[in-house]
């Protein structure tokens, strides 16, 4: 394909320069964001293995990325390492799924820390994303207390954020309440989600 053959060429241009210096950083960028959009299209043609391979390599080029310029390259290594948890998630790495997930976190809450109208919606995401890898482990009260978090932030960033965030909302608290399943009625649950959506239709 023309992405495999991109990818190849700047591997090719990335090899030689280490040999001899420090590759560019924008060159290594544009590298990384190659290997993390073929890792999806991987993915979605049924081809979980190259998948997480390609994610690897993507997520270990953001980390170097972002140890030679942390605040330009932050951003990248924590959506890279979200990319990389789902995949490994997906071939049944659980446990390296979970470690990925909270470093993931971890990232996210300091870009959030410096820059919450950018960065919050995506320390909310993370979070989402790691209280399912955490019952995924079986990890339930884990898994509870990390979709509360992320459920109170979504509910700050509804009434701004549109329909989008309406939905991720919404999303978060169906994770919630089948994480709670035990402790929770039915009617509890659906009656947050209700109350949480100001009667506005989902569609």
């Amino acid at each position: 394909s023309i992405r495999r053959k991109i990818l190849e060429r700047l591997r090719h241009v990335l090899s030689a320069q280490r040999a001899t210096a420090d590759a560019p950083l924008q060159l290594m960028s544009a590298f990384g964001f190659h290997l993390v959009r073929l890792s999806i299209s991987q993915n979605e043609a049924g081809l979980p293995t190259e998948a997480l391979d390609a994610a690897q390599e993507a997520t270990a080029l953001f980390r170097e990325l972002a140890r030679r310029a942390r605040d330009a390259f932050l951003p990248n290594l924590g959506a890279a390492l979200n990319n990389l948890a789902k995949f490994q998630g997906g071939v049944g790495r659980r446990v390296e799924a979970l470690d990925t997930g909270h470093e993931a976190v971890t990232v996210a809450r300091e870009l959030a820390q410096h820059n919450p109208e950018v960065f919050l919606p995506h320390l909310a995401t993370s979070l989402h994303n790691l209280a399912n890898q955490l019952n995924e482990v079986g990890q339930r009260k884990e898994a509870v207390d990390t979709a509360k978090e992320a459920v109170r932030i979504r509910r700050e960033l509804a009434p701004s954020g549109g329909d989008t965030s309406l939905r991720d909302l919404v999303q978060s608290l169906t994770n919630l309440a089948v994480f709670q399943k035990r402790e929770w009625s039915s009617e509890g649950a659906f009656g947050q989600c209700a109350r949480s959506s100001n009667g506005r239709q989902i569609t």
